[in-house]
């Protein structure tokens, strides 16, 4: 697996008393893993004003902003198709 898409809640909010949770996201970032979280709404955008939203993103999830989870799995999908880009440059 080479890239994740999360779906959230709210402004980009998980469940935050789900240890487990958060060492297998860490885990998949620290192997090369591009995780983005991106919200089940129809409108808004992902924010890290909000604790759980924080955390996302002090692990290295890339927070998708306004994009619906489709859109960002297509962007992830051609990102993950540059194999002359290094893992830094699939992050931006």
């Amino acid at each position: 697996m080479q890239g994740v898409v999360l779906q959230s809640y709210g402004t980009g909010n998980i469940p935050s008393n789900r240890p487990e949770l958060k060492e297998e996201i860490k885990s998949a970032i620290d192997r090369g893993v591009i995780v983005l979280n991106c919200l089940q709404c129809l409108r808004g955008t992902v924010s890290s004003t909000y604790a759980t939203g924080k955390f996302l993103l002090d692990l290295g999830v890339i927070p998708g902003a306004d994009m619906t989870p489709e859109a960002a799995l297509a962007k992830l999908a051609y990102v993950l198709s540059k194999d002359e880009w290094n893992l830094d440059k699939k992050k931006k």
